[in-house]
């Protein structure tokens, strides 16, 4: 037999490419397939798939100007066929006669090419920026090496106003120049595909868009042209002259220097003044070094310091005495984790840490705790007990259930989704075994579907057996909402042996119960009922004696079932 579809018709712009689906699923089952393009009054043949492969590409070698050539691309998978880089002539009929044991059937394309709209959003590719002086002529490179098959457009402004094509496969160049100005002041390159603006205007300045589109590939390049007054003498708003530069350059440098050199003659004075002070410290504490600046009635931390480390007779007034406290309030509560935690990243930072101060920082470090905390009435605190009491108040208040509020519960529950009653009567249904069937044949392998260690393809190989009664337990679970026993305790768990890549055969798989949970004791009584029962099971198919006496394959499948 044999049929022709409708023709699906199709627009494609020149310089773009377009598919021809055949919409085969089974490839296997086609003979041939001849893809045809109508020209004038007959047919041509392009491209014939055979067996999967591709038979022939009918070119016209003999002839240079065949719009055909290196345009094709065939997908033997499906036999799609894909045409690139297209331009106005290639609009016609297209036809793909499908070959196979049936008969015959034909496909119809009908392909519109239309020329490059005159507006439309260009791409973008680097942009290249470009200064002229008003009144003179400017040229735009393309810099590439064109083609014989290369459909280049020049487009002008942010909405990609189309200023010039050329086709260099017809040699066909044309200029629209009435829409922005243009009027006799753009040339074209035939060569190269260049751009040349003659007698530069202001309103010309702004983003020229490349677009070089061949059956290869598709190149885009925009130029940023700025047009300088001549009356004004302006530069491009977005550079500055070289003398300014290196002018706001030279201020810049002579500020810092400025800063730099007045921070150095303050310094000096306090650093004249600076005793040296020896201060003892172990082998992998931390030490701060505090600076003394400024007015020295104001007072500083640096003096507390030195004042910890020196002699009673070194303290003048009562103001070190309080500077003293302050320090000593600050080491030994504001910043005590810090320097537990800084001193312990050192050691475990070092390339090789002793063992002794190693073991020292990691005890202090487990045996930190909050140094001082503030309670809810505004008292800062250090005593631990206090401490803790609060933290026992707080998560117990945090975690005390409160009153719901029923109006704001409903709100917010009338807004979830819902399923309608017929859903809601479908999913209480109870499942079926043949929904279990299959979804046991969907199971991926190599995995274990539930938490007794099981891998799919066990169950694959033994649904027949524990099928029915599987289904039973599961409904019965769904019932109550509880797990199984078998679920909760693992009666049988088998692991895939080292070496078999078949976990089909019994002799692949062992058994891990030994290792679970059950109790030796504990499994006999059951081992013991399944051994009555075992007669059911074809014991050839997966004798394999287990951990327990007795015990076999067989015998565990029943203890599942029971």
């Amino acid at each position: 037999c044999s049929g022709v579809f409708g023709d699906e018709v199709m627009t494609v712009m020149e310089g773009h490419s377009v598919t021809l689906h055949t919409d085969l699923t089974d490839m296997k089952r086609v003979i041939k397939i001849i893809w045809r393009v109508e020209e004038e009054d007959s047919q041509r043949s392009l491209v014939t798939i055979a067996d999967n492969e591709t038979i022939e590409v009918n070119y016209y070698y003999n002839n240079i100007n065949d719009s055909y050539i290196d345009r094709l691309q065939v997908y033997v998978q499906t036999g799609d066929l894909t045409i690139k880089n297209m331009r106005v002539n290639h609009t016609g009929l297209y036809q793909a006669e499908i070959s196979n044991n049936n008969g015959t059937t034909y496909k119809n394309f009908s392909v519109t090419v239309i020329d490059a709209p005159h507006v439309i959003s260009a791409g973008t590719g680097d942009v290249k920026s470009v200064s002229v002086s008003e009144g003179e002529s400017v040229t735009l490179h393309t810099d590439v090496q064109t083609h014989r098959d290369d459909l280049i457009l020049w487009r002008f402004g942010d909405e990609g106003l189309l200023i010039a094509k050329h086709d260099k496969e017809d040699n066909k160049s044309s200029i629209y120049d009435d829409g922005e100005g243009f009027r006799g002041r753009l040339k074209l390159d035939d060569r190269t595909g260049s751009l040349t603006i003659s007698g530069v205007r202001s309103s010309d300045s702004g983003l020229y868009k490349l677009k070089i589109n061949n059956n290869k590939q598709t190149l885009y390049k925009t130029f940023s042209v700025y047009v300088r007054s001549q009356s004004s003498g302006v530069s491009p708003p977005d550079r500055l002259p070289l003398s300014l530069s290196l002018s706001l350059l030279v201020l810049v440098l002579l500020v810092l220097m400025t800063i730099v050199v007045y921070q150095c003659r303050h310094n000096i004075p306090c650093l004249r003044r600076i005793k040296d002070k020896k201060m003892p410290v172990f082998d992998g504490d931390s030490v701060f070094l505090l600076a003394k600046r400024g007015n020295e009635n104001a007072g500083s931390a640096s003096d507390a310091a030195s004042s910890t480390h020196m002699g009673q007779d070194e303290i003048a007034g009562p103001s070190e005495e309080e500077k003293k406290r302050e320090l000593g309030s600050l080491m030994n509560e504001r910043v005590k984790g810090a320097l537990v935690r800084s001193r312990f990243i050192a050691v475990t930072d070092m390339d090789a840490p002793s063992a002794y101060f190693f073991n020292l920082e990691r005890k202090a470090a487990q045996q930190k705790q909050i140094a001082c905390l503030r309670l809810p009435d505004g008292r800062v605190t250090s005593n631990v007990m206090e401490m803790r009491r609060h933290a026992v108040t707080f998560y117990s208040s945090l975690y005390t259930a409160d009153q719901c509020d029923s109006d704001c519960a409903e709100q917010l529950f009338q807004d979830l989704p819902q399923i309608d009653s017929d859903s809601k009567i479908a999913l209480d249904t109870e499942l079926s075994f043949q929904e279990l069937t299959a979804a046991v044949i969907q199971l991926g392998t190599g995995r274990s579907p539930g938490i007794d260690g099981l891998p799919s393809e066990f169950y694959k190989r033994f649904w027949n057996i524990i099928g029915q009664d599987l289904c039973e337990v599961i409904c019965e679970c769904r019932k109550d909402g509880c797990l199984p026993v078998s679920c909760k305790r693992a009666v049988i768990s088998l692991l895939p042996k080292k070496g078999f890549r078949d976990y089909c055969d019994a002799q692949a798989l062992r058994d891990v119960g030994r290792a679970l949970v059950l109790h030796r004791r504990t499994v006999m009584p059951y081992a013991a009922y399944a051994r009555k029962r075992k007669g059911s099971i074809d014991e050839k198919d997966v004798e394999q004696y287990a951990g327990l006496v007795g015990q076999t394959c067989a015998e565990r499948i029943l203890l599942y079932r029971s």
